[in-house]
């Protein structure tokens, strides 16, 4: 079923639907979210043609980001600044296939990253001329490795350069210095920023924050919220798991680096991509994916690849590289990608 028809038939549900006035009883039109489990379930057929061509990048057995196959013979693009310091690098199928991948180039305009795997039967995604045509209003949808719908949206622009403007944060904010992704456990740490409060702690890569002070922190967005209780040279209690060993860690904040962030986060949406800002030229859709479930394909209501998500950008806005950009970038690098 094409995704317009399945957007037609489930929108006529909800339209259709009485509202419920009855105390104590759910509308049923609540159920046909354009990300509920009903249209993601209807969605999944549209879906399943870019399973085998999207996997999971992984640190060994930590999920990072998704990539795209775009060749037979193992060459697969993900975004760059995800896999940054990665020591084993894997590419990991929804059938369970597994890879080790090794980094050809990067495009640091766009944040892509070239991945080579060591394998001749791979399906890579189809790049269709129709398909480059995008503008505002298109109906699509982005989805995973295992050919499952994550969300679907409308692309909100004509693919262009967005500029966005900064502001200043108060100089008083506690810095703590790590950059983590959310898991089922807590807060699991990436990178640690040398020489601030969180490297003198001892805190490691893979650590789990699970707890600031007592209170349980899910998501860098309720980091962020924590930490501006607190001012520079305060110290913190934090719970922190190391494998199968509990620690208590107290850490001694800093001053914040980087003291500028995006206007527009104050309207809350996070978690955000590190990297989603001065792409030369971005779809943007408001499909609602998460940081780590960029790299996969976005499609069109023909199940069509119109683009590579890139970033998770605003409360109402991810953004996707053009897939003619994408394309063009692994042509002009598979010499190079041959020759490793």
């Amino acid at each position: 079923m094409k995704l317009n028809s399945a957007f037609a038939l489930l929108l006529l549900v909800v339209v259709v639907t009485p509202v419920n006035g009855q105390r104590g009883r759910r509308d049923s039109s609540a159920f046909y979210g354009r990300n509920s489990k009903v249209m993601k379930e209807t969605l999944d057929d549209l879906a399943a043609a870019s399973q085998r061509a999207t996997c999971q990048v992984r640190d060994g057995r930590m999920n990072l980001i998704l990539g795209t196959v775009f060749s037979s013979d193992g060459l697969i693009v993900t975004k760059n600044s995800e896999i940054q310091n990665v020591t084993d690098l894997k590419c990991v199928f929804g059938d369970g296939a597994e890879f080790s991948a090794k980094v050809v180039t990067t495009f640091p305009q766009y944040d892509l990253a070239l991945l080579k795997v060591a394998t001749k039967n791979l399906v890579p995604v189809k790049v269709d001329q129709e398909a480059i045509k995008v503008e505002a209003g298109q109906i699509v949808v982005s989805c995973d490795q295992e050919g499952k719908a994550m969300s679907m949206g409308l692309v909100t622009a004509n693919p262009r350069k967005f500029v966005t403007r900064q502001r200043s944060i108060g100089p008083t904010r506690g810095f703590l210095g790590v950059l983590c992704r959310p898991s089922d456990e807590g807060l699991v740490i990436r990178a640690v920023t040398e020489r601030s409060g969180a490297e003198r702690a001892g805190l490691e890569r893979g650590d789990v924050i699970l707890e600031m002070e007592g209170k349980k922190v899910t998501t860098m967005t309720k980091l962020v919220e924590f930490l501006t209780e607190y001012q520079p040279n305060q110290k913190v209690q934090m719970s922190v798991t190391r494998g199968d060993e509990k620690l208590d860690v107290k850490a001694t904040l800093g001053k914040n680096p980087r003291a500028q962030t995006d206007e527009n986060d104050q309207w809350g949406g996070g978690p955000f991509s590190d990297r989603r800002f001065g792409f030369p030229k971005v779809i943007p859709h408001d499909s609602v994916i998460k940081p780590q479930q960029c790299g996969g394909p976005l499609l069109n209501s023909d199940g069509k690849v119109i683009g590579l998500n890139i970033a998770r950008a605003f409360r109402a806005a991810s953004y996707a590289v053009p897939i003619q950009v994408v394309e063009d970038f692994v042509k002009q690098n598979q010499g190079l990608a041959r020759s490793k």
